[in-house]
């Protein structure tokens, strides 16, 4: 997808919001841009924490030293890629057990808006929506309607969680959840958007501190490469209909690194206390500082010290 392009699929791009804010288009030379890939690149693969590339036995085996995990969590998205890593995930065996988990959130309208195209599902799979409805139904209900009509997973095998609104509450929900039903995993496998994919697993790690042998598998279903292509910033992926347009791009990579710091305004123990701590190593910082300049206005604002656990 042509990140600084304007097409007629993104409605919500346009002309003037494909340039950095305080910089002319004209000014975006090659040498510039890929200094921004790089630094984006570094930033984006660290918030992925990509810990298997895919979900299997095989790669449970080579990665984790297990051939199941207990639980797999499909945490709310936009991103249909993820309901397909997960429906993969559960076909080959690699887990005994599923859930869906996510109810309104900032990704809401995103995911509505994909599924209401059928071109997404169709570039992954080869097979058409089948008029999933979207209206007024939470992520996780959108999601499992996915699984279950797209990719053929046992409706019955799937648990729901559809309270929670951000990562924080996926987590304390999830949990909930999952003890109203008896259940006890020691292995759980994350699937999220993958530029949130850091943040959950310390949201999960913050929840469950109080059972430390409870493993998290970080399994985002890609990691995300950005390019210079004639002279346009482009995520290089095999189906660009499945990927972020620039503003919501630049949205969540920028407001990340707030979030994850360790400081009085970030959400780790020191802060605000959402997360575990994070080491976040020098070299991301300073890449994350270096595109402060350029595309800091397009960070989501950090919830404030009075924010409670349901908006951040």
């Amino acid at each position: 997808m042509d990140l600084f392009a304007a097409t007629s699929s993104s409605p919500r791009m346009s002309t003037s919001s494909l340039s950095p804010p305080g910089s002319d288009a004209a000014d975006l030379n090659a040498s510039q841009l890929a200094l921004d890939a790089a630094d984006l690149n570094l930033v984006t693969t660290f918030l992925c924490q990509q810990e298997i590339p895919e979900i299997s036995p095989f790669h449970l085996v080579n990665h984790c030293g297990i051939e199941r995990a207990d639980l797999l969590i499909l945490i709310g998205n936009s991103l249909l890629h993820t309901a397909a890593a997960a429906a993969n995930g559960w076909k080959s065996g690699a887990v005994n057990a599923l859930m869906v988990a996510g109810g309104v959130g900032h990704s809401t309208p995103d995911l509505r808006q994909r599924m209401q195209s059928e071109t997404p599902l169709k570039a992954i799979t080869g097979l058409p929506l089948e008029g999933i409805p979207v209206n007024g139904r939470t992520e996780a209900e959108i999601l499992a309607s996915v699984l279950v009509r797209t990719f053929g997973v046992n409706g019955d095998a799937i648990l729901l969680e559809t309270k929670s609104t951000n990562c924080g509450a996926n987590a304390i929900e999830s949990r909930r959840v999952l003890e109203n039903n008896a259940m006890v995993p020691s292995t759980i496998v994350i699937v999220q958007d993958p530029l949130m994919q850091r943040r959950t697993i310390a949201a999960f790690k913050h929840v469950w501190r109080d059972r430390p042998s409870v493993t998290f598998i970080s399994a985002p279903p890609f990691i995300p490469v950005l390019e210079v292509r004639s002279g346009r910033l482009t995520v290089a992926h095999p189906d660009e209909n499945d990927v972020w347009d620039l503003p919501r791009y630049l949205e969540l990579v920028m407001g990340e690194i707030p979030r994850l710091r360790d400081d009085s305004h970030g959400y780790g123990p020191r802060g605000k206390g959402f997360i575990t701590h994070v080491d976040i190593p020098d070299e991301v910082e300073n890449a994350y500082n270096r595109l402060l300049p350029r595309f800091g206005a397009y960070a989501r604002t950090v919830a404030p010290n009075t924010a409670s656990r349901n908006e951040y």
